[in-house]
């Protein structure tokens, strides 16, 4: 059955992308290479995939007032998200330092913006929403996201939450998340296990629903993803890919999984099609202006 809308809260970036052979040490100056500018945002990120996909997306979130900041919304209208509740801040659009030394990827965050969106916010983009889908991660102010997981569940939302970049869980709002989605660092910080075998999968799962979380599916990078979904579980292996940069995997699967979930599919099929979206998501550069399209996806399967 399909679900009215994805509402995503989430983050807008610039993204400044560089290439270099060693970070420098303190004092030290570095010549890099590849330098390059794009649009990002863990939250812009995944609702793009999820709307150049074919979901009816809908987007809220703070830039600033600066030329790119307006280029940042175009961007995400381009590629079908719904903008009307993007808001123009004083503060600057944020900003991501994204710094590559072989196929290893370093990110410093400057959230501006970002850090602006509010409650009454949360409030205004949910006014009239019920049985919708939920998308949030962790790049905007805590408290906003707490209450926006709050008023989701009282509107009988599917709550879908990226717990990145990783941070606790207030133990009453995990009882409210419908699906969580984490890697292997974001376990270990939730659960103090970092799974790397099916085993401690299972461990990380059981930790988890202890806290009333119903649905966890652990991504575990070349190995594909675990889940636990009601009475389902398994690991759903990746593919081989030749890899360029694994920068936008994460986002893509989780893009991927929500689009799943609104058309209705059952959720075995959902996770395989995410992790085969994540793999081939990491065999372009500057995977923010890369979506793999359903057919590429069928046929990689």
């Amino acid at each position: 059955m399909l679900k009215n809308k994805i509402y995503v809260i989430g983050s807008i970036n610039i993204d400044e992308k560089i290439s270099i052979d060693a970070i420098p040490k303190a004092g030290e100056t570095k010549h890099g290479k590849d330098y390059h500018i794009s649009y990002g945002g863990k939250g812009a990120n995944q609702a793009i995939v999820a709307a150049s996909l074919g979901a009816n997306t809908i987007f809220l979130g703070r830039v600033g007032k600066e030329p790119q900041g307006k280029e940042a919304i175009s961007e995400l209208r381009n590629y079908g998200v719904n903008v009307d509740s993007i808001i123009l801040d004083d503060e600057p659009t944020g900003r991501a330092i994204i710094i590559y030394e072989n196929n290893d990827n370093r990110i410093l965050l400057v959230g501006g913006a970002n850090e602006k969106v509010s409650v009454i916010d949360v409030d205004n983009f949910l006014d009239g929403t019920q049985g919708d889908i939920l998308l949030i991660q962790f790049e905007l102010p805590l408290d906003t996201l707490w209450h926006a997981i709050e008023v989701a569940k009282k509107k009988k939302m599917t709550v879908v939450v990226n717990p990145a970049p990783a941070k606790e869980i207030p133990d009453e709002i995990l009882k409210k998340i419908d699906y969580l989605v984490l890697n292997q660092s974001e376990s270990e910080l939730l659960t103090k296990i970092y799974p790397e075998s099916q085993d401690e999968c299972k461990s990380v799962i059981n930790v988890l629903r202890k806290y009333g979380v119903k649905n966890i599916i652990i991504t575990l990078g070349k190995e594909g993803a675990y889940y636990a979904v009601d009475n389902l579980k398994g690991l759903i292996p990746t593919i081989a890919v030749d890899v360029v940069d694994t920068t936008g995997a994460g986002d893509t699967f989780i893009g991927m999984l929500v689009f799943g979930l609104w058309k209705g599919n059952e959720i075995r099929e959902i996770i395989e099609y995410s992790v085969v979206a994540g793999a081939l998501a990491c065999t372009k550069e500057n995977a923010h202006d890369y979506v793999p399209t359903l057919r590429e996806i069928e046929e990689a399967l």
